[in-house]
């Protein structure tokens, strides 16, 4: 059985999830665990674009 965690995981961006996790401060438990979980699929180059592209928009609003 997944926990609520697990399934709003599944369903947003990795960033979107740290910044959601910070915000409800659900932070209890293995914390580098869950990075390597959140961004295990993301590489140094992706996670710069990701940023770059969120600060763009960020200015723009």
């Amino acid at each position: 059985m997944l926990c609520t965690s697990h399934v709003v995981r599944q369903n947003m961006e990795p960033s979107t999830f740290a910044r959601f996790w910070v915000a409800c401060n659900l932070g209890k438990g293995d914390h580098l665990k869950l990075k390597d979980e959140l961004f295990a699929q993301e590489s140094a180059a992706s996670l710069s674009s990701k940023i770059l592209e969120f600060q763009v928009l960020e200015r723009d609003t």
